[in-house]
């Protein structure tokens, strides 16, 4: 056992700050909204008093209280003073934080930044290349932190269990105190100090190195998962990547857990490092493998921009993704390379974990403006016709971009000559009286009327051949639906043929109405399916086309279409009766 000689010290000092960090937090939910309105102001006092006793309260122990003190008093004034000027993009802190992207840049900065500044205060200023060092704290700052956390808990769920024993025999002493307003705050503060100071006193035994152990384990697992996955990719070919847009977060999920277990595998040095033949070689295996997955989250995040442009999220999904190229790419490398590839890993961890600190704070700078980004994207796609009205970003520009969405409604309304520009400024007043998505939403425009839907009538071909549709079977559709389908239907292929197509089938044979799907293409190279139902002449849409295996909306390629028009398609019965186009079995997903 390993304690410091002043052990009853370090409990006082880190329970009393624990003591403070509660009550602060009390008054800063419960008092300080009351004292101040404007709400920039409280989050640059929020953020700064919140985050000195956090930054305090992981750096006590293994360094003295004033040092630990004024250490989380500079990076926490930093990180509070870079987001109250990020906050001016919008007209309040709380818009401002409703995105949810600012507190990721924030999250990044602390988890990444208290392990750099903690070493330098332990080890001296150039202790920020030690890598053992690094490794160590940061691990030992996670495992000390879920221990504290555990047993605050458990503590409350003793109080509450001592409080419902004695309310047997009519005491309430318990409940009575914790009514008062600050203790349950000041209690949670306090427990949690006194653990962080217990689990420092006993540091050899409670450590991260059973939880990086059990990590490893999962490599020899994970590995081959994962290179299934990618073989199942490679040999169902490379039409079929287009269904991943929809599943970036996944991938790159799947990516960062797979540079976590490489990580860990690699540990703080040579003398901490995986041994066992066996759980070397998956680690190599697995840090190539992160290479191709990686590469599936940039074609993924690669074709929604390119289908919709750029947003906040998805602009920082593609920081997330170019992370986990330059993690994966240089794992390739450096493991395939002979010599001591797990200590060049630990140089590249260096690295790029000061390079994702560089992209927090550019992110809440001008430089990386998401919804500035975002606003000139959507705009160019407006006025450029690459969007319907319905389907363009006006209700983000007035409700969730802050300044650049409104300077970008500004900008649509001040353009002469655009595409659809009446109804794109019918659809951004209706933007501006929703207060909620669901209610613009729901704001339908008029229906299509004659006129589009006999064009459209032209337009489509129907399958099976001798198929029919009543006339004027497209006029109850709405006016943007039916646009997107003339749209489709003129993206001809080489050979001349529409890029739709309007199969009769039915998919629910309990229904008596006529069913069918319209398939269209929607880019070059994707269609996607829509189920209708025919009711008193006129079609309704009823779901949306859904790949059976998988039962997410059915990304397809182009030859779908061109494929139905010859005949090479099957139903076969299931619950519902399934579609069969080639390999993939397709169902209406309501």
């Amino acid at each position: 056992m390993q304690q410091t000689d002043d052990w009853s010290k370090t409990r006082i000092e880190m329970s009393a700050v624990g003591v403070a960090g509660g009550g602060a937090t009390w008054w800063l939910v419960e008092v300080l909204p009351d004292l101040l309105s404007n709400d920039r102001l409280g989050l640059l006092i929020s953020m700064s008093v919140l985050g000195v006793f956090l930054v305090t309260m992981a750096m006590m122990g293994p360094v003295r209280l004033g040092r630990a003190v004024l250490g989380g008093l500079g990076l926490s004034l930093g990180i509070a003073l870079l987001t109250f000027w990020a906050s001016f993009r919008f007209d309040s802190a709380s818009a401002f934080f409703e995105g949810g992207h600012p507190a990721a840049a924030v999250l990044v900065l602390y988890l990444v930044g208290i392990p750099f500044l903690l070493v330098m205060l332990e080890h001296g200023r150039g202790a920020w290349k030690d890598y053992a060092a690094l490794f160590q704290t940061a691990w030992t700052i996670i495992v000390r932190f879920l221990a504290a956390g555990l047993f605050t808990a458990i503590v409350w769920g003793v109080l509450f269990l001592s409080n419902a024993l004695l309310e047997l025999v009519h005491i309430s002493v318990i409940e009575d105190v914790l009514d008062v307003d600050p203790v349950p705050f000041v209690i949670s503060g306090g427990v949690f100090g006194l653990a962080l100071a217990v689990a420092f006193e006993w540091r050899d035994y409670i450590s991260p190195h059973l939880l990086l152990r059990l990590l490893r384990l999962l490599v020899p697992m994970v590995m081959p998962v994962l290179a299934l996955f990618l073989l199942a990719v490679l040999s169902n070919g490379l039409e079929n990547v287009v269904q991943f847009g929809s599943q970036t977060g996944l991938l790159t999920a799947v990516a960062i857990g797979g540079i976590t277990l490489v990580t860990v595998s690699v540990d703080r040095d040579a003398a901490h490092q995986v041994r066992a033949r066996v759980l070397r070689w998956s680690v190599r295996i697995l840090a190539v493998l992160l290479l191709p997955l990686a590469g599936l989250a940039v074609w993924g995040i690669g074709v929604r921009v390119a289908e919709y442009g750029w947003t906040p999220e998805r602009l920082l999904a593609a920081l997330s993704v170019g992370m986990v190229v330059l993690y994966g790419g240089s794992y390739a490398v450096l493991v395939l390379f002979p010599g001591n590839w797990a200590a060049r890993l630990r140089g590249v961890n260096i690295a790029l974990a000061l390079l994702s600190v560089g992209l927090a704070v550019l992110w809440l700078t001008p430089v990386l403006n998401a919804e500035r980004i975002a606003a000139r994207s959507q705009v160019a796609r407006i006025l450029s016709g690459q969007v319907r009205p319905d389907q363009a970003a006006l209700w983000e520009f007035a409700h969730k971009w802050g300044g650049a969405g409104q300077q970008a409604l500004a900008d649509l309304r001040a353009r002469p000559d655009y595409p659809n520009r009446a109804e794109i400024l019918a659809w951004a007043a209706k933007a501006e009286q929703s207060d909620t998505r669901y209610q613009y939403s729901k704001r339908a425009p008029d229906p299509a009327g004659p006129e589009p839907a006999v064009q459209l009538a032209r337009l489509v071909p129907l399958r099976p051949q001798g198929a029919t549709l009543p006339p004027g079977a497209f006029s109850a559709l709405p006016k943007w639906r039916v646009s997107r389908a003339i749209e489709a239907c003129q993206r001809v292929f080489d050979d001349g043929r529409p890029g739709c197509v309007y199969l009769q089938m039915a998919f629910l044979p309990h229904l008596s109405e006529p069913q069918g799907v319209l398939l269209l293409r929607e880019t070059d190279t994707r269609v996607r399916g829509y189920i209708y139902v025919l009711r008193d002449g006129r079609l309704e849409r009823d779901a949306l086309l859904a790949d059976w295996t998988t039962g997410i909306g059915a990304t397809l390629p182009a030859d779908t279409i061109q494929k139905v028009l010859e005949g090479a398609f099957q139903t076969e019965p299931a619950q519902v009766n399934v579609l069969k186009i080639g390999e993939r079995a397709l169902f209406p997903d309501n």
